[in-house]
């Protein structure tokens, strides 16, 4: 049965669509809402056990399987830090002198243990891999032209509508029940999220996709008033978007925006000139001075954006000193996935102890050290390695049918991995959802395009899925 066919072709852009919707609902926090990510993950390991109903993974081609070897690499290190240790080897891994101290006080001997000093985090933090796995096997399986047409529809309508339930928390007041989590930044526009600083990475993910409409819109000519109209949308929607960014009260929000949007007109520009283009870049300019006065002076927005950059206790550059410190004092093992919080108050200064506690390092590099120990850091290296590689694949060499998608998909993850240098966005499942379907489409195959396979006298092929 051809693509055309096929009612899989259309269910599994389709499914995809609705999974991100799910996660970007239900998957704003990275401790908060159990059940809700429980069900998420439920639902993605039905959603890769119905993707893999056919052909397996036999579509995937060497880049996909990189990314699945690193996967499962990352997973068998997660089960070794599971595993059992006698006592007389896991006393002796760096950092484990707290755990024996506690065993002598308590007149016990020392037992088994696993390798983590969180369990239970451990085993969550395995589960929540799930969604950005479900949304990578989807996207690594279909081609570009079966994502074209809904899958950037779905994510700026994500990314849209977390921006009017965060206006909508505005100004209805901090105990609105549309704030989602208990532990929230109340008074700020966080969409669905329980952060702000991952509502803007959110939102700033999505843009290149807005563009990517824009440019097929363009360049469609089949119904030129029609595609005009929805152009016009797409642009309202954008500046929807962007407004949603400059409210959030993010910085790094506001660092991520300049270079999402330069990017977004590199691929919403066509093949468009380049007095067209510098255009789109002052009137982006323009927008953005505009918008940016709107929220400075609205009575309804005061005081968003105003985070402070000094070095006080537990800020960000006195978090990252001491989990450096607890890096150096728990290599080469680590401490665990998921066990930061279990491991940092040791490294706190007892005098100055607050109720105020750090969940994460705000720097998931640093943080993913520390709990994976070398084996993280390798494991990071070579995932930004595999990124370098493709993006420069995608941007240089890449004419195939959906290029376009995949050179969004590369200006979003590259988004979410430079903000994961100063926050956690990738520990949501909204985003890591978001990031997993980022990389399956910069893995996919990518096909020829309909011109290049006319002048070489071939019939574009149709691919059963």
């Amino acid at each position: 049965m051809s693509e055309e066919t096929t009612p899989r072709v259309w269910l599994r852009p389709g499914l995809l669509g609705l999974f991100l919707v799910c996660t970007t609902v239900a998957g704003g926090s990275s401790t908060g809402a159990f059940y809700a990510n429980a069900a998420l993950q439920i639902v993605a390991c039905w959603v890769i056990a119905w993707s893999l109903r056919d052909h397996g993974l036999n579509r995937l081609r060497t880049p996909g399987w990189l990314v699945l070897c690193l996967g499962g690499l990352l997973a068998a290190i997660i089960f070794a830090q599971l595993v059992p240790l006698p006592a007389d080897v896991w006393s002796q891994l760096p950092g484990r002198q707290i755990v024996v101290d506690g065993f002598a006080a308590l007149g016990e001997p020392l037992a088994a243990l696993p390798l983590t000093l969180a369990l239970d985090e451990t085993i969550f933090g395995l589960l929540k891999f799930l969604p950005a796995a479900a949304a990578f096997v989807i996207a690594a399986k279909l081609s570009g032209p079966a994502l074209q047409g809904s899958l950037p529809w779905a994510i700026l309508f994500c990314a849209v509508l977390a921006v009017v339930v965060g206006l909508a928390q505005v100004f209805l007041g901090p105990e609105t029940p549309l704030y989602l989590y208990e532990f929230t930044n109340r008074g700020q526009p966080v969409g669905f999220m329980a952060n702000a600083n991952h509502q803007a990475t959110l939102l700033v993910m999505a843009l290149p996709f807005g563009a990517l409409i824009i440019s097929r819109l363009a360049s469609e000519t089949s119904d030129a008033s029609l595609n005009l109209g929805l152009a016009a949308i797409v642009w309202v929607l954008l500046a929807i978007i962007v407004l949603g960014v400059l409210m959030a009260g993010s910085v790094a929000g506001y660092a991520l925006l300049a270079p999402s949007l330069l990017l977004s007109i590199l691929i919403g520009r066509g093949r468009s000139s380049g007095r067209v283009t510098t255009l789109a870049i002052l009137g982006v300019s323009v927008g953005l001075a505009v918008m940016g006065a709107i929220v400075a002076s609205s009575p309804r927005l005061a005081g968003l954006g105003a985070t402070s950059l000094t070095d006080d206790y537990l800020s960000r550059p006195d978090t990252y000193r001491r989990t450096l410190e607890a890096i150096e004092e728990t290599m080469p093992a680590g401490t665990g996935l998921g066990s930061f919080q279990a491991v940092f108050p040791a490294y706190e200064d007892p005098a100055e102890v607050t109720t105020t506690y750090m969940n994460h390092a705000h720097n998931d590099y640093l943080e993913f050290a520390l709990e994976m120990g070398v084996a993280g850091i390798v494991l990071i290296v070579a995932m930004l390695i595999w990124f370098l590689w493709r993006a420069v694949i995608i941007w240089s060499a890449d004419t195939g049918q959906g290029s376009g998608l995949r050179k969004a998909a590369s200006v979003a993850l590259l988004l979410v991995i430079a903000h994961s240098a100063v926050d956690y966005p990738l520990r949501t499942a909204a985003i890591s959802a978001l990031a997993g379907l980022c990389l399956g489409l910069m893995a996919a195959r990518a096909e020829p395009s309909s011109r290049r396979a006319a002048e070489q006298g071939e019939r574009p092929k149709h691919v059963v899925i």
